[in-house]
């Protein structure tokens, strides 16, 4: 007699021969113990909570202005020794940013490619950067698009580095120094910890309100920086019966005098610069939620970088007009606490009130950054899960609904509760009603996001708090910015040069400025990986020892990027082991669906996507149905 489970092992074989045009199928025809719950189910947010042109705009405004713009001027002027080539550095900066956006939307737009009614075309997801090195470094591969080299690599990166501990401790250093209270390694790690937290917590409970809080930060830094300027204004014009240094610092014949001639200094200079423009690709990594992307996405990046480079320019020209080049060059001096001094200072007896304003608008900025990054880079890290390239996958790249939603509606079902009863005049209205806050999140990511924070965080509790910031910001600015924006570039310029990709034939995006942006920003990007090696002299040689060594940045990187290269081989012994062992094989299946935005006629968007993470017969993958079916259900090349 035929036992069940044997019944049922031949009709689910029966049923793959006979459907195999089922990407669910194809998926899950070997019953593993291991297949099922390694399923990941997503899906888009409904579209009235999707993000639109003014959420686009503030994630970049929010992203990008963070602690640089007010900590980087003084590292800038003292590496260049120059105002003239500071302004130039600056300036370059709005170049490598225009450039680098440029790169984004085009690989956004345009990658990954999937067949939608017979047409084969670019659907935007989430993810950003690492969709763009998927999709056009595909070798090595542990199979074809499962487990790339680049993936591991990446992901081993972004899930160490990418995330927002060095903002949380200058977040916890500036809120002290604006409460007036000693700084202490304990409290600014207490405070660190707990900014971290919260902005996790506050994008796994609600959505919608961590979205709502970022777009007000960018509110406020806007709101900021415009202060700044108008204050350099008025310094000009003698409001602050002060000196001004317009013309000392700017004028044609002095601006460009006593330049520095150390390799180091410039190369520190400029890492400063790259990482106060970073940020501009935000939207590229929530790509997926954002309401009619195609147009939504490029306008609102555009309009982004267009303020920040007009803030960032104005905000340094104003630091040229108050602060005098011999008192920002000075090693102990912060270029942005000069300014507040020299100004606000000059009519106030308070002589702490300056930097306790300066500081004050430190936390805020950076606070700023914690909420938007945490929203972004959870998103990363959950696609990087739906690779399969990390353990408990599942839990990494599932949303959950653990929404301030289900609360209310559980106080509402319950019509004699004390809330209820209390509070029915406040839970009647609209904007709580349980609808409007029921959103899925990234729950998985966020914790994996959450923990790699605390680690960075801990880590580094040997160094002073200020010290630990600088060695963070120089790692995810070498590694996160320069080596992958480097790596984009190459990628780019692969595509355009390439008559095998045919990549005229799938971007609508001018070649000219698509080959000249990939230039810049690869040039901009190679400059600091290189010249990093090169040990500082000079009076930086003289300078009191640094808390760490010259090729710490460098060193630590390649670290964790050939980390992610180990990690790499290691599965592919794994794979190797169990191949003959239990003659089985690893299978990344994914079953996208689309939808067109807007309806009836609008470009098509990927609204569903099922992902199964298969260990799977070898029997079976080798079939040609299932070879056949695999290749409908990846992106095409």
């Amino acid at each position: 007699m035929v036992s069940t489970a044997d019944q049922f092992t031949e009709s689910r074989t029966e049923e793959v021969f006979r459907d195999y045009e089922s990407s669910i199928n194809s998926a899950i025809f070997e019953i593993l113990p291991e297949n099922i719950p390694n399923t990941i189910i997503t899906k888009t947010p409904e579209e009235r909570f999707r993000l639109g042109y003014w959420s686009v705009i503030a994630l970049v405004v929010n992203r990008v202005i963070g602690t640089g713009i007010f900590n980087s001027p003084a590292t800038v002027i003292r590496g260049t020794g120059s105002v003239g080539i500071t302004l130039l550095f600056w300036l370059a900066g709005a170049i490598y940013t225009i450039a680098g956006a440029y790169l984004n939307i085009e690989f956004g737009l345009s990658t990954p490619r999937h067949k939608f009614e017979g047409v084969e075309q670019g659907i935007p997801r989430s993810g950003g950067t690492l969709n763009y090195l998927q999709y056009v470094f595909t070798w090595p591969a542990y199979r074809q698009r499962t487990v790339l080299l680049v993936t591991c690599v990446f992901a081993a990166a972004y899930i160490i580095l990418g995330n927002m501990a060095g903002n949380c401790l200058i977040f916890g250093i500036r809120t002290l120094e604006a409460a007036n209270v000693e700084i202490t390694n304990s409290a600014v790690r207490g405070l660190a910890v707990a900014a971290a937290t919260f902005a996790c917590l506050i994008h796994a409970l609600s959505r919608r309100g961590g979205i709502w809080l970022g777009n007000a930060f960018a509110v406020i830094k806007v709101m900021m920086l415009l202060l700044i300027i108008i204050t350099g204004i008025c310094a000009w014009a003698g409001a602050f019966d002060t000196k001004t240094y317009a013309v000392d610092n700017m004028a044609v014949d002095r601006a460009f005098s006593d330049p520095a001639d150390e390799a180091y200094g410039y190369t520190k200079a400029f890492l400063a610069v790259i990482f106060a423009w970073s940020g501009f690709d935000q939207p590229n990594y929530v790509l997926g939620e954002i309401r009619r992307p195609r147009k939504t996405m490029p306008i609102g990046t555009w309009i982004g970088v267009s303020i920040i480079c007009c803030l960032y320019l104005l905000v340094n020209v104003a630091y040229m007009v108050v602060v005098p080049k011999i008192e920002q060059v000075n090693p102990k001096a912060n270029v942005a606490l000069l300014f507040f001094q020299m100004t606000f200072g000059a009519i106030s007896d308070d002589k702490q009130l300056p930097g306790r304003v300066l500081a004050a608008f430190m936390a805020v900025s950076s606070f700023g950054n914690i909420v938007v990054m945490t929203f972004t880079a959870a998103r990363v890290k959950q696609e990087i899960a739906k690779e399969g390239v990390l353990p408990w996958a599942k839990f990494f790249g599932q949303t959950k609904n653990l929404s301030f939603g289900r609360l209310l509606t559980w106080i509402q079902n319950d019509k004699h509760s004390f809330i209820n009863r209390k509070f029915h005049w406040l839970l009647s209205k609209p904007w709580l009603d349980p609808r409007e806050h029921s959103q899925e999140t990234p729950f998985g990511a966020l914790f994996l996001h959450w923990s790699f924070t605390i680690i960075m965080i801990l880590a580094t509790i040997h160094l002073h708090p200020s010290d630990a910031y600088g060695v963070l910001v120089d790692l995810y600015s070498y590694t996160i910015i320069a080596v992958f924006g480097f790596a984009i570039s190459v990628a780019m310029l692969k595509l355009r040069f390439s008559a095998r990709a045919r990549w005229r034939e799938k971007s609508n995006f001018n070649p000219f400025f698509s080959i000249t942006a990939a230039f810049l920003f690869a040039i901009g990007s190679a400059y600091p990986i290189v010249a990093s090696w090169v040990p500082p002299n000079g009076k930086f040689a003289a300078a009191k020892k640094a808390v760490v060594d010259w090729y710490t940045t460098p060193t630590v990187a390649w670290s964790i990027l050939g980390f992610g290269m180990l990690w790499y081989v290691g599965f592919n012994l794994y794979a190797m082991r169990r191949a003959r062992k239990d003659g089985v094989e690893f299978q990344v299946q994914r079953v996208p669906e689309f939808d067109r935005d807007p309806q009836p006629n609008g470009p098509p968007i990927q609204v569903h996507e099922k992902v199964y993470l298969a260990w799977v017969g070898q029997e079976f993958s080798h079939m040609p149905q299932m070879e056949e079916e695999r290749s409908r259900s990846r992106e095409s090349f």
